[in-house]
């Protein structure tokens, strides 16, 4: 499965809330369109001398002003719905493959509650801005297919131009494809190494205490925080690199488009309602190619995240993280608890084990064990941290 079906099948658990959201961001960047070509009436009209038509131009543009207003409103709303749902989602299918005990969908364990932090905060955060990358893309699609339509009709040439920047934006940002995965796995893993090694420090702190190692626990963390905080800064540099690229391309666009309409203002060719059209949408032609640059860039993010997540799945396979399930998160949802049957206690009067194996991911472990402890006994393992001598006997 690849990430933009992942990132799809994630965005569709919740469909209402996407729906509405999406239509809704997408409605947004729609008025503008109409507010822009609005202004050039109500410029035309007032160059014609009507008043009335520029009134009516005037009343136009406030409607749609109040309506996009609105449409943000109730678009963001809708939207933090899907987000939550997205989210849940996620969390819920790793959840459910932490807590199995056995059986198909039991997944490897997670290594300590300081690493699990990165994959059930960050790693489902990736994926809902895949999301929402691709409802800003496909709004910003909309307005400058609408923009470029306008536009045509008033300098056919400048609306061609506007192309430029979203090829440059492209180009640059495939030939950084390869640092942007590389460098936001370092970054999650050195934030995974760092959670882990607090949530240990956490859970030992009368063992570290006892056996005087503050110290060199602390020279440890010291290690780990100067690596992630590289790590960090590194992939953070490179995202903004990203959204400076897709910037700077809009800006040379900008350009572009005023060095070709210049001929045209100057000779009078394009009116002053022409001209209105033009200002109006000049500073929104830019979102497309921005949003489109920091999409490719969030999807080799995503791909990390996916990458990370699958690990804790059974068999590691990524369809398990997008296994569909029913989840009362909604505020109109009914929650129905289950009645709790609590069976008869059974006293456990011997365990018994045999062939027992748990093996790391690198291959170590102990592995084909047996055991037999009986009730009221005191049983002891010991041996050198990381021998596996026990495993071999």
């Amino acid at each position: 499965m690849n990430v933009w079906k992942l990132a799809w099948r994630t965005a569709r658990h919740e469909p209402r809330s996407l729906t509405l959201g999406w239509l809704s961001f997408i409605l947004f960047f729609t008025f503008p369109v109409a507010i822009g070509w609005l202004l050039g009436v109500g410029f035309r009209e007032l160059q014609a001398g009507h008043t009335r038509g520029v009134y009516a131009a005037a009343a136009g543009v406030a409607v749609c002003e109040f309506a996009r207003m609105a449409t943000i409103h109730f678009g963001a709303l809708q939207w933090t719905q899907a987000w939550v749902h997205m989210q849940t989602f996620l969390r819920s299918n790793m959840l459910a493959a932490q807590v199995a005990s056995g059986g198909p969908e039991a997944g490897q364990p997670v290594g300590s509650a300081g690493e699990a932090l990165t994959h059930f905060r960050d790693d489902t955060e990736d994926i809902t801005m895949l999301v929402d990358g691709l409802v800003d893309v496909s709004a910003g699609l909309v307005f400058t297919v609408l923009a470029a339509f306008v536009l045509g009709n008033t300098d056919p040439r400048g609306a061609l131009v506007i192309v430029i920047p979203l090829v440059g934006v492209v180009l640059a940002t495939r030939a950084l494809d390869s640092r942007v995965k590389l460098y936001r796995a370092a970054d999650r893993e050195a934030a995974a190494a760092v959670g882990g090694l607090l949530g240990d420090v956490m859970a030992a702190a009368t063992t570290i205490k006892v056996n005087d190692a503050a110290d060199n626990v602390m020279t440890r963390l010291r290690v780990l925080i100067d690596h992630r905080r590289h790590t960090a800064v590194r992939d953070r540099v490179l995202d903004e690199a990203v959204w400076a690229i897709s910037q700077g391309a809009t800006d040379v666009g900008f350009g572009l488009v005023l060095l070709v309409s210049a001929s045209t203002i100057a000779s009078g060719a394009l009116g002053v309602g022409d001209l209105a059209v033009f200002v109006a949408y000049l500073g929104w032609l830019g979102f497309f190619p921005r949003m489109v640059g920091r999409m490719i860039a969030r999807r080799k993010q995503a791909a990390v995240a996916v990458d990370r997540m699958r690990r804790l799945v059974a068999d590691q396979d990524v369809a398990r993280i997008v296994t569909t399930r029913v989840l009362p998160v909604g505020l109109r949802v009914q929650r129905d608890r289950p009645d709790v049957a609590r069976p008869d206690r059974v006293v456990l009067e011997l365990l018994e084990v045999r062939g027992l194996s748990a093996v790391y991911p690198s291959g170590a472990g102990v592995f084909d064990v047996d055991l037999t402890i009986p009730a009221g006994t005191f049983t002891v393992i010991t041996g050198p941290v990381g021998s596996g001598a026990f495993g071999r006997q």
